[in-house]
């Protein structure tokens, strides 16, 4: 009985310290994408409220549109200034190497 016990014992810690170390890991990820588009893209985060998605926003250095790093769908939207307000968002085919790329090119024009 001692035996089994100790095997419960060391099965339960093993599951645990897994656990922990995933949680702790994505942690570390977050910051680092998190920093990745505060400081080296010039990103602000945009906290939607239901009808606006929540991501990085930035604008597009090619084009001049608004674009979103959508953190739900894990894609990218875009919006540009002549669309009517209210317009839904356009969800794009583009990577999250390819919003970098616009929005780096952006902050190059910019000068920031």
């Amino acid at each position: 009985m001692e035996g089994i016990f100790l095997g419960f014992k060391i099965g339960l810690g093993l599951v645990l310290a897994l656990a922990v170390s995933w949680w702790i890991w994505r942690k570390i990820a977050a910051w680092r994408l998190t920093l990745l588009f505060m400081t080296k893209m010039a990103c602000t985060f945009q906290q939607g409220n239901g009808a606006t998605p929540t991501g990085w926003l930035t604008r597009d250095g090619f084009t001049d549109d608004w674009i979103l790093w959508d953190l739900e769908v894990r894609g990218v939207l875009r919006c540009s200034d002549e669309d009517p307000p209210g317009t839904p968002w356009k969800r794009t085919g583009e990577s999250l190497e390819q919003f970098l790329v616009c929005a780096a090119e952006y902050k190059r024009r910019m000068g920031l």
